[in-house]
């Protein structure tokens, strides 16, 4: 039994549904996948990192401010950014150039100042002692002591919450007063963690309860004014040559282990990302989840491509020229000097980026002089062969041209004797007073002449691989050994060269 028509086209139309549905679904546009190979990062410029040390990290837990080991986390750190193709690690902090010597300028200063606020200190003027550690205290965000030397810092703080004390002690200044500045020096010492400078067990009561009173307010904001302020990434991004700056602080409390990474963008000024990794555990290694924050951040970084390099590279470029050139010739018989008119070929092949060689050809005819001393047309072939010196931008070039040089010069009939000038050259009587002998004639045959050839110019770029050149040239002529009339051409010309 036949099945009915319909239901066969039926079929059919099914099936050919099914395969229109299958290449439509296939992909093959842009979503289409690409082999692994295919699958390329574009080209970037990595970002310099730095990671500023010291990397400090605060033991809370204990009442006190006690230092946290973080070399091992530092290690991990560095060994993460150091993997990323996205990274390029600095070693070490370098001032900028352009700022080192303000730098240690500022730094020699405000060490100097705290040089002397201790010895005003240790000498009973604690007054004295005040207004100067006041004044090195203030320039420590715009140096390098912050980075070199944070012991000297936290105890330069110590050392000016003391003076206030005494002050306040001795009724110089108010209570209040007094204890409002000791607190903020205490709360910057703490900042500038150093543990062998506190001692609250042989402090006074009084120095005790205001030191712990920062040590809680710390605590409680589980080390968030520990980290670095931004005026403090800035002073440092000012000193120091990197496109991050890489900010770490540890901090152990009763509520567990906190990381903070502050990454800070020098070209915007501001902390582009802050990673704040914890554990409830007091003790916790923190390195593996601070390699994973740092990895966090360079998958969301801003990565800039290369600078755009110039296509046309002078090393392999080769240059074919021609146009006019003029010379004159500085040695001649004439009274006034006459122009050589012409054609230049010049080809060039740059070897590498600033040195090549070259060959070059010329042909001059040359054109009578304002006396017509010269008395016929005088054709000068020249080649020369030799090197090429160049420097190139974008869309302009110097050059520096030495060679050897061949010339052959054309005969040449020349007088500065009017009967000759008469006679067109040729040695004849008129009459015992009117003569053109042939001592009066200047008669040269063409010869070649070999000599050296130095030319000086430059280009500008006029469209695509289209340049336009003017230069200024000179020869020597070495042989023949004997004089000859015509000698010491110098000139220039101009015209039009396409680089391949």
């Amino acid at each position: 039994m036949s099945r009915p028509r319909g239901s066969r086209l039926r079929r059919v139309a099914t099936l050919a549904f099914g395969a229109l549905c299958l290449v439509l679904l296939t992909p093959t546009g842009p979503h289409a996948q690409v082999p692994d190979e295919q699958l390329l990062q574009p080209p970037f410029v990595p970002r310099t990192v730095l990671v500023m040390d010291p990397v400090r990290g605060w033991d809370l837990t204990g009442g006190d401010a006690a230092a946290i080991d973080t070399a091992e986390m530092v290690r991990s750190i560095r060994m993460t950014i150091a993997a990323d193709p996205r990274y390029e690690l600095l070693d070490a902090p370098i001032p900028r150039s352009d700022t080192r010597a303000a730098a240690e300028q500022r730094t020699a200063l405000a060490q100097q100042r705290i040089g002397l606020g201790m010895d005003l200190y240790r000498a009973d003027r604690a007054a004295e002692a005040a207004a100067s550690l006041e004044s090195a205290t203030r320039g420590f965000s715009e140096g390098t002591l912050r980075w070199t030397d944070a012991g000297l810092v936290a105890e330069a703080w110590r050392t000016l919450a003391f003076a206030h004390l005494e002050l306040s002690a001795a009724g110089a200044e108010s209570a209040v007063r007094s204890e409002t500045r000791a607190a903020i020096a205490f709360r910057e010492m703490i900042r500038h963690l150093t543990p062998d400078l506190v001692d609250p067990a042989v402090w006074p009561p009084a120095v005790a309860d205001i030191y712990e009173q920062q040590l809680l307010t710390h605590a409680a904001s589980r080390g968030h004014d520990l980290r670095v302020r931004v005026s403090e990434a800035r002073a440092a991004a000012e000193l120091f040559d990197a496109d991050e700056l890489l900010f770490v602080t540890v901090v152990q409390d009763e509520g567990g282990s906190t990381a903070a990474l502050q990454f800070f963008d020098t070209e915007s000024g501001s902390f582009h990302a802050i990673e704040v990794v914890e554990s409830p555990d007091v003790g916790v290694d923190l390195a593996s989840l601070a390699g994973a924050a740092i990895s966090r951040v360079a998958a969301c970084q801003r990565l800039a491509p290369p600078a755009p390099v110039d296509e046309d590279l002078e090393a392999g470029s080769v240059y074919l020229a021609a146009g006019y050139t003029v010379r004159a010739f500085l040695d001649r018989p004439t009274r006034r000097s006459f122009a050589n008119h012409g054609v230049g070929l010049l080809g060039e092949v740059m070897v590498t980026g600033s040195v090549g060689v070259y060959a070059g050809a010329n042909l001059h005819f040359s054109r009578p002089d304002r006396l017509h001393d010269l008395l016929n047309r005088v054709n000068t072939f020249s080649g020369s062969l030799g090197g090429v010196f160049a420097w190139r931008g974008h869309s302009g070039r110097v050059f520096l041209r030495a060679g050897a040089e061949m010339s052959r010069v054309g005969d040449l009939r020349a007088t500065t004797e009017y009967w000759c000038k008469v006679s067109r050259g040729e040695a004849q009587q008129f009459d015992s007073m009117r003569a053109c002998t042939p001592s009066d004639l200047t008669i040269e045959d063409a010869s070649p002449h070999f000599g050296l050839a130095v030319a000086v110019g430059g280009s500008v770029r006029i469209f695509g691989p289209v340049w336009f050149y003017a230069q200024a040239e000179v020869s020597l002529f070495v042989t023949p050994l004997d004089s000859v009339p015509l000698a010491f051409p110098a000139g220039g010309g101009a015209g039009v060269s396409y680089r391949f």
